[in-house]
């Protein structure tokens, strides 16, 4: 049973909000599971909750084999916490009456800015997204463009704020949601910095990690090898007539030359 620490539940809203904390970007669905069944315990005494989730799977097929997880949230949803540092701040260097987002003094390439990230010209309140690095200190966006400002576009000095988007997930697992009414609504909901996913599985079983790093450690001794030790390979040496690999495994040398 794994509870997670950076999980948090408003119980107060409709649909209520399971929060995971930044920095995380990944929610295993047992882990939610397992993590809500506490919450749900540790009420304040006197405050009354429907449960926040109901699961079923985990059945033992036998072989170290279970049945994949299958949950829904009732009347709530699952949110990534908000990424709200942005990875670039300063000013525009470029002409005025500008497209595109040109700083001397950014680098736009080391602060991993990608296609989609946000950008806010706090001057004159328009909002771009990007859609490609000119270069490490210029930035081209996409269709329309800067929006929803006074003049949308660039200007000399005018400040801009730049926010990386950060792909988070729920996996290991089906996951659904109703509201109040039992009516179906997105089981993970969108926050500011995030491009949430809920990964379905098609798969109808889960493997124990143990058993499957047997069956692995059972390949490598079909094969002759030992999952202990690295099977290195030298890089091939070509002489007149000749190519010749060294490969080294359970400390024995083999010299293979094809000619």
């Amino acid at each position: 049973m794994t509870v997670r620490t950076d999980i948090t539940v408003d119980w107060l809203t409709s649909p209520r909000i399971i929060t995971v904390a930044s920095p995380s970007t990944e929610l295993l669905l047992q882990d939610l599971v397992d993590t809500c069944r506490v919450l749900e315990d540790d009420l304040s005494p006197g405050m009354s909750q429907p449960r926040l989730i109901d699961a079923a799977g985990k059945e033992d097929l036998g072989g170290g084999t279970q049945v994949g997880i299958t949950a829904k949230l009732n009347n709530a949803q699952v949110r990534f916490q908000a990424r709200t540092t942005p990875v670039e701040t300063g000013t525009h260097t470029g002409s005025g009456n500008s497209a595109n987002l040109i700083d001397a003094a950014a680098d736009f390439t080391m602060a991993a800015v990608a296609r989609g990230s946000i950008v806010i010209n706090c001057t004159d309140g328009s909002i771009s997204q990007v859609k490609d690095l000119v270069s490490s200190t210029e930035l081209s966006f996409l269709p329309p463009g800067p929006f929803g400002g006074t003049d949308n576009d660039f200007d000399a000095s005018d400040a801009y704020t730049v926010w990386n988007v950060t792909e988070v997930a729920i996996r290991a697992g089906n996951l659904t949601a109703v509201d109040d009414m039992d009516v179906a609504i997105e089981a993970l909901l969108p926050s500011f910095g995030t491009k949430p996913t809920v990964e379905l599985s098609t798969s109808a079983a889960l493997v124990n990690a143990a058993v499957l790093a047997l069956k692995i450690d059972e390949l490598h001794n079909i094969h002759g090898l030992d999952s202990t030790e690295p099977l290195l390979i030298t890089d091939t040496a070509r002489t007149t007539g000749a190519i010749t690999q060294t490969v080294l495994d359970d400390g024995t040398t083999t010299t293979v030359t094809r000619t």
